[in-house]
Parts: C-alpha cells; sequence; structure tokens
C-alpha cells in the first residue's frame, strides 16, 4: 500500500508532501490543477523514464519518494529479502534527476537501479490508464493470481525460500571448485620448477657459491673502477 509521497522541484511543483491511509484517496481538482503531475512523480519514483524538462524552472534537481507499508504483500516482501534491500515492513524508493541529466535510485536508503524500481513497483502498485499496460497483462503478475487462487502462496514461498538456499550452495560450490583449480595450478607450477632444480644436479653448496660469483660479478664494474683509481 502506498504510504506516503513526497514530491520536491517536480514541474510546477515545488514541494508537496501527502501521507496515505488505507482505503480509498480520490485527488480531484480543475484540469490543470496538477493532478496527472502526483501521478507521474509516483511512476518516476519507480523506475519511469525521466527527462530534464520535469526539473522545476530555477532548480537544480528534482526528487521524489514514495513510500509503502509491504507488511501484507509477500511477494514485495520476498524480492526485497533476495535482494537485500529489507527494512522491516515498509520501503522507500527515492529518485533523483539532475539538470545535467544524473539520475539515481535508491530502495530504503540503498543505491538500486532503474530495472529494480520497476520490478518492485509492479509488486506494489498499478497505474491504468490509456497509455499503460496493466499488471493482469505480465505473465509473472498472471502466475501470482494462480498460485493465489489455488491455494498455493505457501508451497510458492517455501519454494522460493529452498531456490535460494540452492543458489547459495551452488554459489559457494563454484567458489571452492574455482579455489581447488587455482590449488591445483600452484602445485604444477612447483612441480615443475622442483624438477628443474632436480635436473640441475646442484651439489651441496653450490647454489651458495653461485650466489656469491653472482654478487661479484654484479659489482664488477665498480670494482674495477676502484682498482683503476687506486693505481
Amino acid at each position: 500500500m502506498l504510504s506516503s509521497l513526497t514530491i520536491s522541484q517536480f514541474t510546477l511543483v515545488e514541494y508537496l508532501d501527502v501521507e496515505f491511509r488505507s482505503g480509498m484517496t480520490a485527488i480531484t481538482g480543475e484540469t490543470g490543477a496538477g493532478k496527472s503531475l502526483v501521478v507521474d512523480a509516483l511512476g518516476l519514483a519507480l523506475g519511469d523514464r525521466g527527462d530534464t524538462d520535469q526539473i522545476r524552472q530555477g532548480a537544480a534537481q528534482m526528487e521524489v519518494c514514495a513510500g509503502f507499508d509491504v507488511d501484507n504483500n509477500a511477494p514485495a516482501l520476498n524480492w526485497l529479502a533476495e535482494h537485500d534491500l529489507s527494512d522491516g515492513n515498509a520501503c522507500l524508493c527515492r529518485r533523483t534527476l539532475s539538470r545535467e541529466g544524473r539520475s539515481r535510485g535508491y530502495i530504503n536508503g540503498q543505491p538500486a537501479t532503474m530495472s529494480q524500481l520497476r520490478e518492485f513497483g509492479a509488486l506494489v502498485i498499478d497505474i491504468h490508464n490509456q497509455h499503460e499496460h496493466q499488471s493482469l497483462l505480465q505473465k509473472n503478475h498472471q502466475r501470482v493470481l494462480l498460485d493465489e487462487y489455488a491455494g498455493h502462496v505457501a508451497q510458492v514461498n517455501s519454494l522460493e525460500e529452498v531456490y535460494r538456499q540452492w543458489r547459495a550452495l551452488e554459489e559457494k560450490l563454484l567458489d571452492i571448485r574455482a579455489r581447488g583449480d587455482q590449488a591445483a595450478a600452484e602445485q604444477e607450477l612447483l612441480t615443475f620448477q622442483l624438477e628443474e632444480l632436480l635436473e640441475l644436479g646442484l651439489a651441496k653448496g653450490e647454489i651458495e657459491q653461485l650466489e656469491e660469483e653472482q654478487t661479484l660479478l654484479a659489482h664488477a664494474e665498480e670494482i674495477a673502477q676502484a682498482c683503476r683509481q687506486a693505481l
């Protein structure tokens, strides 16, 4: 349920803060009073395409915040949990658009893509007009209605939880396999290096002798220069 809507610097609206209660709310007014602007602003908060022309003249950016009560909305709660965006039984969707065209979205204070805003919006609200597709035309919503009608909501929620657990375990398995492949590659490299050392057949103390010789050769020019100066 939509519980609040805050609009700032959007087209003709400098600032508007509205709280909604359960039941029906009607917004009335003359033509051109700005009723459709409220609906447009709500759409922006839920991922609709924004345009800098929608920013109020003289303002640097516009901002829209839509608050929702999702206490009795299991699909919305599950979606928030799946995307690590849960914040109790409430959800705040926020959208900003700057004069430079920078658009940012947030869900419960965390950055969100426009796609995520639209996905969540489809679970909490329907905007019906001649230009919008209704949720009844969406396959995902049709499946939800069918599950609710068949009384399978509990089983669906249980399946979603099992699926999330399976995905988490699958990611852990992939990580373990990746680390195993890395360990095998390191072992192969070390084995190759060991075989090369064994093929050299170095005698005891030969490595130290070679290191001393390498040090001497590295400073050969300095030693020769010192000798020339001494003579």
